[in-house]
C-alpha cells in the first residue's frame, strides 16, 4: 500500500493551455511514431537535455504551454540566463547533470511493492549525495538571483533524505559497489561477516590464480578483466 507515502499538491489547470491528439499531431509537437530521425517535430528540434527527466519534462511543457504572463516570463528569464551563461550551461550538462538517473522510472520503481533494487536505491543515494556539488555550481557561478528558487529546491531535497543517505552509508557495502556489486553490509550480521569473509577469501586467491596464470604465458595482469555475475 502508498497510504501515508505521498502527499498532494494544490495544481492551478486553468494556468495550462491544454492540447488534445488531433491539436498535438497537427502542430507537430511531438515526433510521429514513422519518425526515424525525431527531428521532424517541435519536441525533436528542441530537445537537447541531458537527463531522461528533463527530456520528459519537456514534452510536458510543449503539450501543457503556461497561460499565465508572469510564469512565462520567468520561465524566460532562466532560460536567459542560462544562454548567456555558456560557462554556467557547460558546467552543469557535462559535470552535474550527465549522471542524473531517471528519477521518474526509481520513483515508480519504489512505489510499486518489491520492485526497488539495492541498486536503484544506491543510484538514488549518489544523485543526492550529489546536490550540494550543484547547489554550489548555481551559487559560485550563477550569482543570479534568478537561480534562488533552484537552490532552495536542492536545499529542500538535501534536506528530506538526510535519513535516507544515512541508511545507505551504514547498510550498503561501499567496498561491492566499487566492483559493480550492490550487497548489504556484512557487519550486521555475524552469518554475512562468515560469508564476506570466505567471499573475500576466495576472490583473494582468484586474483592469485589470474597472477600466476599470466606469469606462466608472459601476459601483463593488466590486460585480464574478471567479471562479476550475480548468481
Amino acid at each position: 500500500s502508498n497510504a501515508g507515502k505521498l502527499k498532494l499538491c494544490e495544481c492551478t489547470v486553468g494556468g495550462f493551455m491544454s492540447f488534445d491528439t488531433a491539436a498535438v499531431r497537427a502542430l507537430s509537437l511531438l515526433p510521429s511514431a514513422d519518425d526515424a530521425s525525431k527531428r521532424s517535430s517541435v519536441c525533436g528540434l528542441l530537445d537537447q537535455c541531458t537527463t531522461t527527466v528533463g527530456s520528459r519534462l519537456l514534452r510536458v511543457w510543449l503539450k501543457q504551454p503556461l497561460l499565465d504572463k508572469d510564469e512565462i516570463a520567468n520561465r524566460h528569464d532562466v532560460v536567459e540566463l542560462f544562454m548567456n551563461d555558456p560557462t554556467l550551461r557547460t558546467t552543469l550538462r557535462e559535470t552535474h547533470l550527465k549522471g542524473v538517473p531517471d528519477l521518474g522510472r526509481l520513483a515508480r520503481r519504489f512505489a510499486k511493492a518489491n520492485r526497488a533494487t539495492l541498486q536503484d536505491a544506491f543510484r538514488l543515494f549518489q544523485f543526492i549525495v550529489h546536490l550540494p556539488n550543484l547547489k554550489d555550481c548555481l551559487v559560485e557561478m550563477g550569482g543570479d538571483p534568478r537561480l534562488d528558487r533552484f537552490c532552495k529546491s536542492v536545499d529542500s531535497l538535501i534536506n528530506d533524505f538526510q535519513n535516507f543517505v544515512a541508511m545507505i552509508e551504514n547498510t550498503v557495502d561501499l567496498d561491492a559497489v566499487k566492483r559493480h556489486e550492490f550487497l548489504i553490509n556484512p557487519r550486521f550480521d555475524e552469518g554475512l561477516k562468515q560469508l564476506h569473509k570466505h567471499k573475500e577469501n576466495t576472490y583473494g586467491k582468484i586474483l592469485r590464480h589470474v597472477e600466476d596464470t599470466c606469469a606462466d604465458i608472459g601476459l601483463s595482469s593488466d590486460k585480464v578483466h574478471l567479471e562479476h555475475n550475480l548468481v
